[in-house]
């Protein structure tokens, strides 16, 4: 398997995520979903770390392929992958979960607040973890990786009629966007800044409790996911402020003031 965040291994431990999570909260017997599983790797360590069943979300065939081999090798019936896309995720039918895994997934959205107001709809805790656009000086700071493609100057987009800042992430237009573990539909995206990211939160209905940037939030343990601003990364546990409510119906996404954030044909 691919492992961009690497785990201290054994059960529960092909990444970090599962690991940091469960520091944070009980995961036994939770349903839980993990969008953009990629591999499955997260997926299958949130079942060994004590979740009940857990969901993977991926578009692309062959990592679902792998996916779900890797399930069936290890007998675990309780796993299983779809192919979907996750920007309509709450039109899937697949319910409310315990908790919803958002890894690496989020910076790679044109509308990255249309997709937290989904994600609100299908779970009463999110575990976010997502590069997030970095201040003029903290670009210097990223890893080249981290700032390659960003723009140098930051920008307000209106998404959905609300104003955020950020940056533009723009990979070549030569790039086949199929090849990459990026965006499948654009060679666009927008990175949120903190302030916005967290603005973002706020206004699609969740409550943050933690926001790991750097250094460990007062009051809460450390993690083993990697964050701060050399990877230009933050890790937040955020619950939904009434998960007991129904479902808000969230219309397609709207994007105004950046003409480059275009669907690829």
């Amino acid at each position: 398997m691919n492992l961009p965040e690497q785990g201290p291994g054994g059960k529960g431990g092909r990444s970090t995520r599962a690991l940091s999570i469960s520091r944070l909260m009980t995961l036994r017997g939770l349903t839980a979903i993990d969008l953009g599983s990629h591999e499955g790797y997260n997926s299958l360590d949130l079942f060994e770390s004590g979740c009940a069943s857990v969901v993977g979300i991926e578009i692309r065939d062959r990592y679902v392929e792998v996916a779900r081999e890797e399930a069936r090798k290890l007998g675990y019936t309780s796993v299983s992958f779809l192919k979907a896309d996750v920007r309509t995720i709450d039109e899937q039918g697949l319910g409310r979960f315990d908790l919803c895994l958002c890894t690496g997934l989020l910076y790679h959205m044109q509308n990255p607040f249309n997709l937290l107001k989904r994600i609100r709809n299908i779970c009463k805790v999110m575990a976010l973890e997502t590069h997030i656009a970095p201040s003029f000086l903290n670009l210097f700071a990223a890893g080249n990786k981290y700032r390659c493609n960003l723009t140098w100057m930051r920008r307000t987009v209106t998404l959905d009629g609300r104003p955020f800042t950020g940056r533009l992430n723009v990979f070549p237009p030569s790039q086949d966007m199929q090849k990459t573990s990026g965006s499948v539909v654009s060679h666009s995206t927008f990175w949120l800044d903190q302030g916005s990211l967290l603005k973002a939160l706020d206004l699609a209905g969740f409550r943050t409790k933690a926001v790991y940037f750097g250094v460990t939030p007062t009051g809460f343990p450390d993690i083993l996911v990697d964050h701060g601003r050399s990877r230009t990364k933050v890790f937040v546990l955020a619950e939904v402020k009434d998960h007991d409510g129904p479902p808000e119906k969230v219309e397609p996404g709207k994007m105004e003031g950046c003409p480059r954030l275009v669907v690829v044909a």
